[in-house]
């Protein structure tokens, strides 16, 4: 019986061979569904970003913008633009080799790649040898042509623009210089623009500026809508650019200052910038006329309550050479000389850049990492205007800091620029930028997204 029971439950039970096959054919048909959800919602992501960077580019976040346009890139959908330009400042120059690429889906131009190269000192050096100018710059075109490919060459744009320091030149000592430096370019295997060399205008410096702050920023909405964008601050040798939207707020004291407010084209949009700058009002320019100060005109050995130094400190400048002795340097004895000169310098201060989000670069984020208020290696920060004066006080008392070098100068300029020249508050904090997403602040990337936007039309 019992054995009679295990051959009946046995035989009315599945066989093994069927069972399996009946487990196999479910699994296969689970892993098919599986598959097929897959890939409609793969379909369904692509068709929604498809569509999102067609019609609502905008609105796409810019990692995954920029994503979509390196994977194109890989595919050889994409093809790519380079552009040259070349910052002749007046402490160095510098070669910036641009790789773009325009998005296949929204038509923008995408950054992918930045050379930064320079070499020192700048061209208003070379103020007796003309020749040894070219030769700085041809080094920097040496530099460029590792990064684009040999083919490419010749439709890439190449300028270079002279900023600050060429300005402070004689006419003809600036000619020399740029006729020399012209016949390098041109001879470079790059496409010369047709402004090919030529000293900057000074609100091209300022806007262009503020356009790569912004654009690397992301903060360049479409629809001409910049409440969002930063006021740009940029600090070079020679010269100072302030650049902001002011929107639908009205500025005071613009009497007699209608230049600073500019009709200009952002990515396809017209909007109005404040922008300005101040030439004689760099660091070095700043520096040169605070020492000379109270002393001769044509002096060279020069007394001055900005530096702490014992030893008089030597200073090269427009191809002058200077030694600067201490003069009773205290704080509240230098900072009397310094806003002299910013005030000497007409600075127009206006009102709606407090409440700005504000960002600076070149001198200003310099001088605050050497000091240690930008940690190490890193390449921005934020600042309070506080921070800078404190600092200045600081380096400018000859018992904490005997040998200070320029920082006193330095940082009492940026003090008293700050807020007797754009009348920011003590509490207002500053973004400080080397490099905005890893490329440079620089008004380069600017002038060359312009430029190849309008060989785009």
């Amino acid at each position: 019986m019992e054995v009679r029971k295990r051959r009946a439950k046995g035989s009315g039970s599945s066989s093994p061979s069927k069972r399996s096959g009946r487990q196999g054919k479910s699994t296969s048909e689970a892993v098919d569904r599986g598959f097929t959800v897959a890939i409609v919602l793969t379909f369904l992501v692509l068709a929604g970003l498809v569509v999102g960077l067609a019609f609502f580019p905008q609105h796409v976040p810019r990692p995954v913008s920029r994503g979509v346009s390196a994977g194109l890139g890989a595919l050889g959908l994409q093809s790519k633009r380079y552009a040259v330009v070349i910052d002749a400042g007046s402490t160095g120059s510098r070669v910036l080799a641009f790789t773009f690429s325009r998005g296949l889906l929204d038509g923008r131009l995408h950054l992918e790649d930045e050379l930064w190269r320079e070499v020192k000192p700048g061209l208003s050096s070379y103020a007796e040898d003309p020749k040894a100018a070219a030769g700085s710059i041809e080094k920097l075109l040496d530099e460029a042509r590792t990064r684009v490919p040999e083919g490419s060459r010749k439709t890439t744009p190449l300028t270079l623009k002279a900023t600050a320091g060429l300005r402070l030149l004689p006419e003809e000592k600036s000619k020399a210089i740029l006729d020399e430096v012209e016949k390098t370019l041109r001879a470079s295997g790059f496409h010369p623009e047709e402004n090919l060399i030529e000293i900057m205008n000074p609100m091209d410096e300022g806007v262009f500026g503020w356009f790569t702050v912004n654009f690397l920023s992301d903060r360049l909405a479409s629809g001409g809508e910049l409440d969002g964008s930063f006021a740009t601050l940029d600090l070079g040798g020679g010269s100072t650019q302030i650049t902001f939207t002011p929107g639908e707020r009205s500025i005071l004291g613009l009497q007699g200052r209608k230049h600073f407010i500019h009709d200009v084209s952002v990515m396809g949009d017209d909007v109005k910038l404040y922008s300005h700058s101040y030439l004689g009002l760099g660091l070095m320019a700043a520096r040169e006329a605070i020492f000379k100060s109270g002393n001769p005109p044509d002096k060279l050995q020069l007394k001055s309550p900005c530096v702490t130094s014992q030893q008089p400190l030597p200073w090269k400048y427009q191809g002058k050479e200077y030694l600067v002795s201490n003069d009773g340097a205290s704080f509240e004895n230098c900072i009397k000389v310094v806003n002299r000169v910013v005030n000497g310098g007409n600075v127009h201060m206006p009102q709606p850049l407090a409440d700005k989000e504000i960002a600076a670069f070149s001198y200003f984020y310099d001088r605050a990492s050497e000091i240690g208020l930008i940690p190490r290696g890193e390449t921005e920060g934020v600042v309070n205007v506080k921070s800078y004066i404190y600092e200045a006080g600081r380096a400018c008392d000859p018992d904490a800091n005997p040998n200070s070098g320029f920082y006193c100068v330095d940082l009492a300029f940026i003090s008293s620029l700050l807020t007797k020249g754009y009348g920011l508050p003590q509490e207002k904090d500053i973004t400080l930028y080397k490099k905005v997403d890893g490329h440079e602040a620089s008004w380069a990337l600017g002038l060359a997204y312009n430029t190849l936007e309008k060989k785009k039309d």
